[in-house]
């Protein structure tokens, strides 16, 4: 005997499809804010990262100067001029003559120079370094 409801069903039907297309576009929804609060993360890193390599490369090259070319005065505000720079920072080299009155690192009775390298994007500065070279 045969009954009405003896039907074998192939396939998906449109209702069960647009289940799974609802859920799945609730979750992948839920997860978006994390995959761009990790873009701006990684961009953030990037740029400190860029301009952390543009001071130490300033600095690296004033110790080049000091100590290979043995040239203490020429450590000015343009030393660091002739390196290539990144678009978009902007570089700023302040360099201050003083003694041990003001910073006790320096020997008493011998000049010293105060190097700051200040890297900035977008007028926010991105990092800052400095260093301390000695006329001997």
């Amino acid at each position: 005997m045969r009954t009405l409801f003896n039907v074998q069903q192939h396939g998906v039907n449109l209702i069960e499809l647009m289940i799974v297309i609802v859920l799945l576009s609730t979750g992948i929804l839920t997860l978006f804010p994390y995959f761009v609060q990790t873009a701006q993360t990684v961009t953030v890193n990037e740029t400190l990262q860029s301009g952390a390599q543009l001071a130490r490369e300033c600095i690296e090259h004033t110790i080049v100067q000091r100590r290979y070319a043995s040239n203490y005065v020429s450590i000015d505000n343009t030393i660091c001029d002739v390196l290539p720079a990144i678009p978009g920072f902007v570089r700023t080299v302040t360099v201050t003559t003083t003694d041990n009155s003001v910073y006790p690192v320096c020997p008493v009775g011998i000049s010293c120079k105060k190097v700051d390298v200040t890297v900035k994007k977008n007028n926010s500065t991105a990092v800052s370094l400095g260093a301390f070279f000695v006329e001997y």
